[in-house]
């Protein structure tokens, strides 16, 4: 048994790195290390600059790679990040590289596929600023070895306040080469609350983006209203696996109540799922819907597809056709 007393006033998440076994855990702007061959602490492993925030670390090849972001800009609304490239030397001071991650507080950072993937969120506002800034946005970046890539950005329709972008940290887990996060935003009027997912679907191919799971299959959460905006009243703690099956830690703070739900296991599945396809056309012509159609698998019996499409700007969903025909693969209009 080892312990190591400091002071802090920030904390997040440790990491034991692979390539030498030890666990390194980030607070305020300083790396501890704990030595699981020599059983010994050292509290300021690495310390940067007194302005910086470290709010996310992880394994990077040979690095450890280090989310920060700047204490001032933040408290102004801006909060650009910065990733350092550790390469775990205690006996320098410096870091092997500084890779600029853009504005943003950047709250996830993990290595996926050889990219080093990393998700920040943009406050609506300053703490204490003007209530007239812009929503909350989410950008996902990665960095493939020689720059950094936005690869999506997700722009909130209501405040940071009203909204749950904040609180991406908990529940972070990478399964089988893919990324699972937590985040509830409101997407063209429509709130898109669980866990989402980061993959590739081939090796080849580019990254795709999906809201995964919700908290609790179809039992949507209890709801309650802020500034007249509908808001869940759940939020993650934590998520894990069983092979394919998803655990999900939450409470519920409208009773205080914590719970725990799991991905539907019966043999009959009624659980949604949920596909939404690009933007088609240029978005500068008039388009003219003239057949619309979806390929699946065999309908079960009890099953049912429903094809929904929203064109010329429209913020909500039009039902255009609906099909429970047992044993079909393809639905058209």
């Amino acid at each position: 048994t080892s312990w190591q007393l400091v002071s802090f006033t920030d904390v997040a998440q440790g990491v034991v790195h692979s390539k030498d076994d030890n666990l390194y855990i980030p607070y305020d702007n300083k790396i501890a290390k704990f030595d699981g061959d020599t059983n010994e602490w050292i509290s300021q492993a690495l310390v940067l600059p007194t302005d910086k925030r470290i709010n996310t670390i992880a394994e990077y090849g040979n690095y450890l790679a280090i989310g920060a972001s700047t204490i001032t800009d933040e408290v102004m609304g801006v909060a650009p990040s910065v990733v350092y490239l550790w390469d775990r030397n205690t006996s320098l001071t410096t870091v092997s590289e500084n890779i600029d991650w853009g504005n943003g507080v950047l709250e996830i950072l993990k290595e996926l596929d050889g990219f080093l993937v990393g998700i920040s969120y943009s406050p609506t506002q300053a703490s204490g600023g003007d209530t007239s800034s812009f929503n909350a946005k989410i950008d996902i970046r990665i960095f493939d070895g020689n720059k950094v890539s936005k690869l999506y950005e997700l722009i909130s329709d209501i405040p940071l306040s009203n909204d749950e972008s904040s609180g991406l940290r908990n529940g972070i887990i990478k399964h089988r080469e893919a990324l699972y996060f937590p985040l509830r935003i409101t997407l063209d009027g429509v709130i898109h609350s669980g866990i989402w997912k980061l993959y590739r679907p081939s090796p080849n191919s580019n990254f795709s983006l999906v809201l995964d799971r919700t908290f609790n299959n179809n039992t949507i959460a209890t709801t309650t209203l802020s500034n007249g905006v509908p808001i869940y009243n759940s939020r993650i703690f934590d998520v894990s696996f069983w092979d394919d099956f998803m655990f999900i830690a939450y409470t519920d703070e409208s009773n205080g109540r914590s719970y725990i739900s799991k991905t539907n296991d019966l043999p009959s599945y009624t659980a949604s799922s949920t596909i939404e396809s690009v933007f088609y056309g240029d978005g500068i012509h008039q388009n003219i819907l003239r057949s619309i159609g979806a390929m699946t698998e065999p309908i079960p019996q009890g099953g049912q597809i429903d094809i929904l499409y929203k064109m010329d700007g429209a913020r909500t969903w039009t039902l255009a056709t609906t099909s429970t025909n047992v044993g079909s693969m393809f639905t058209e209009i």
